[in-house]
């Protein structure tokens, strides 16, 4: 009876180590399922990572080619542009240099055909001659001398409008040219009132104004008339 008990014992026993162990496979199995689905999953979303780089990648690759693209497009536009831009400033700038050309040559045969002596402002020699030898002139009668005067100061205009059209060295000499021709104007119309007074003086022995018109002619009177609009004399110099 006894050893009967004792058998069954040791086959429950048996039983229980077999479940157990078979439990112990079966936890491993799921265990190893389990590790192999998760590198699965780790390695598909490194594929997947790895794609979508790859994917990024190309994107920026062609997006950076069309880039490049459009600019050598635009840079070639552009300097098509300047180009003709800067055909078309040549062609006014030779444009403007003929009509500067001609603008002097037809000056200079206005000049010629005025004949009134004037020199021709862009020859400096031609000016300084005329100013020396306008200084020189003793001429002081009135009509003549104003009419030299009057020439004198289209000279000076003249000399003006040369002055925007050359380099800075060249415009320093029209400017002394300027001051010069200025100052030979204000000189010329001292001598020319100064004539005109000894004229006066030369009739009567005290003059009053506005009694002095009376006692010049009519030429001598257009003169003071002058004379008083320009600045040449001041009405009390009479």
């Amino acid at each position: 009876m006894s050893g009967k008990k004792s058998d069954k014992g040791v086959r429950g026993s048996a039983k229980g180590a077999k479940e157990t162990k078979e439990a112990k496979a079966e936890r491993e199995r799921l265990e190893k399922e389990e590790e192999e689905r998760r590198l699965q999953e780790k390695e598909k979303a490194r594929l997947q990572e790895e794609q979508e780089k790859q994917e990024r990648l190309e994107r920026e690759r062609r997006e950076q080619e069309e880039m490049e693209r459009l600019e050598a497009k635009d840079q070639e536009r552009r300097e098509d542009e300047l180009n003709e831009v800067r055909h078309l400033l040549e062609e006014n700038q030779v444009a403007v240099k003929r009509w500067l050309a001609d603008t002097r040559e037809k000056a200079k045969w206005d000049r010629f055909m005025l004949c009134d002596g004037r020199p021709d402002p862009s020859q400096t020699q031609e000016v300084n001659t005329y100013i020396s030898l306008w200084r020189d002139d003793p001429e002081v009668d009135a009509v003549p001398a104003l009419q030299q005067c009057s020439l004198a100061l289209q000279l000076i205009e003249a000399l003006e409008e040369e002055q925007e059209e050359v380099q800075e060295e060249e415009r320093q000499r029209l400017l002394e040219h300027i001051h010069c021709l200025q100052e030979l104007v204000h000189h010329k119309h001292l001598l020319i009132a100064q004539e005109v007074l000894n004229r006066v003086c030369a009739r009567v022995s005290v003059v009053r104004p506005p009694y002095v018109e009376h006692l010049l002619g009519d030429e001598e009177v257009l003169v003071v008339h002058q004379l008083l609009q320009t600045g040449g004399c001041a009405p009390g110099g009479l």
